[in-house]
C-alpha cells in the first residue's frame, strides 16, 4: 500500500513538474515572401505585417499554430478565347497547425516543423469580352472565384534570441496542397482552373516579432 502510494505521489511530482515547464509565446509576422497558390503562374510575392503566430511549449514538445493573410500582385492572363485584358487578382487566408522541434543552441536555434494547412483564397478576375466582328465590349466584366485547399508544410527555421523573452523567427517551407476549385459565376476566362496537387515553394515563410509568456 505504502509503495503504491510513493508511485502514485512521484507521477504526479512528475505531473507538475512537466507542466511547470510550460510556456506560451505570441509573435507577430512582419514579412513573409511567398508563392501564388495558382494554376496559371506561381509568381513571388511580399506581404508586410500580415499574420500572428502562437506556440505552446510543454517540455520538449512544441505545439504551433499561425494564421496569414497574403496578398498577391495583380497578373495578366493570354490566350485566353473570347476574352481580353484579363487580369487577376488572389487573395489568400492560411491557417496552420503543427509541430516543431527546437535544436538548442546559444542564441540561434535551428529547428524543424511540420504544419497542417488550411487555406481559403478569393480570386478576381477583370476584362473585356470579345463580341462579334472583333468588337470589345465596353462593360467591364467581373468575375469571382473562392476556392479552399487542404495540404501540409514541411519547414525549417531559425530562432535568434535577443534576450530571455524576445526572439526573431525566419523559415523557409515547402507546401503541398490539394486545391478545390468552386466557381460562382456563368463564365470563366480561364477554363484550365480545376481539382489540383501541387508543390509551392516559400522562401520566407515568416519572419516574425515574438514575445514570450
Amino acid at each position: 500500500m505504502f509503495l503504491k502510494l510513493k508511485v502514485i505521489l512521484i507521477l504526479l511530482l512528475l505531473q507538475f513538474s512537466l507542466h511547470a515547464q510550460i510556456k506560451q509565446e505570441i509573435g507577430v509576422i512582419l514579412a513573409s515572401v511567398h508563392q501564388s497558390v495558382d494554376y496559371s503562374n506561381k509568381d513571388y510575392n511580399i506581404t508586410s505585417l500580415n499574420g500572428i503566430t502562437y506556440k505552446h511549449y510543454d517540455g520538449n514538445s512544441i505545439f504551433r499554430f499561425s494564421a496569414q493573410f497574403k496578398l498577391n500582385k495583380s497578373k495578366s492572363i493570354k490566350n485566353v478565347p473570347f476574352w481580353k485584358n484579363i487580369s487577376q487578382k488572389l487573395d489568400d487566408i492560411v491557417l496552420k497547425l503543427g509541430l516543431e522541434k527546437q535544436f538548442k543552441n546559444k542564441w540561434i536555434t535551428p529547428y524543424v516543423a511540420t504544419d497542417l494547412m488550411l487555406l481559403k483564397q478569393k480570386s478576381k478576375f477583370f476584362g473585356n469580352e470579345l463580341m462579334k466582328f472583333g468588337i470589345i465590349s465596353t462593360n467591364e466584366m467581373l468575375r469571382r472565384q473562392n476556392q479552399l485547399a487542404i495540404g501540409i508544410a514541411p519547414t525549417i527555421g531559425f530562432k535568434i534570441e535577443i534576450n530571455k523573452s524576445i526572439s526573431l523567427n525566419i523559415e523557409t517551407s515547402i507546401e503541398l496542397i490539394h486545391l478545390f476549385n468552386r466557381n460562382n459565376t456563368r463564365s470563366s476566362p480561364n477554363k484550365s482552373l480545376k481539382e489540383n496537387l501541387d508543390f509551392y515553394y516559400n522562401p520566407i515563410n515568416l519572419f516574425s516579432f515574438n514575445v514570450k509568456l
